[in-house]
């Protein structure tokens, strides 16, 4: 149900208040169409009122019809994704950000519900679409990863809707 939610934040906040103990996983949130300042509030937000139950999925936008309805170029894909994801994490786990990227700039810190997530950046998700590359970027970063990047680099070379580049993971977290 969440999975096909335009907003999983929403949707998982009012899961958030009918559940005591289950944990929340966004799935896929996609930092390409949406501002890093915007996510990492929602993000906190979200973490603090549900009391740090939340897990959040980034993935990279691969769809063309979804880059048409933002009017933004599907070359700048990898780019907007590594970018945002950079930025969203150094809001989750600084006071005082300060990136200045290509496509977006923030500075200060993302207005945040104090709840568990205040030292800590995004976790775990799950991608189908994922290709060597990206396990490899994830691996760099200390990120997870799930899934068969040998598996996934055929299934790529074999679809003809399958994006050039990477969909990295999220930063893993230490609980």
């Amino acid at each position: 149900m969440a999975a096909t939610a335009p907003n999983p934040i929403v949707f998982l906040t009012a899961v958030s208040q009918r559940t005591k103990t289950m944990r929340l996983v966004t799935g896929a949130v996609l930092p390409v169409f949406n501002h890093p300042f915007k996510l990492a509030g929602e993000i906190a937000m979200l973490d603090g009122i549900s009391g740090g139950r939340l897990d959040v999925g980034f993935a990279r936008a691969f769809l063309p019809h979804e880059f048409r309805r933002f009017g933004i170029s599907p070359d700048e894909s990898q780019a907007r994704f590594r970018e945002g994801l950079e930025q969203i994490e150094l809001l989750l786990t600084q006071e005082n950000a300060t990136h200045r990227g290509q496509f977006s700039f923030v500075r200060g810190r993302a207005p945040r519900c104090r709840g568990r997530r205040r030292s800590r950046g995004p976790n775990s998700t799950s991608r189908r679409r994922r290709r060597r590359r990206s396990f490899e970027f994830a691996g760099r970063k200390g990120y997870c990863a799930d899934g068969d990047p040998d598996r996934a680099d055929r299934a790529a070379a074999s679809s003809s809707t399958a994006s050039p580049g990477a969909t990295p993971a999220i930063p893993a977290t230490a609980r």
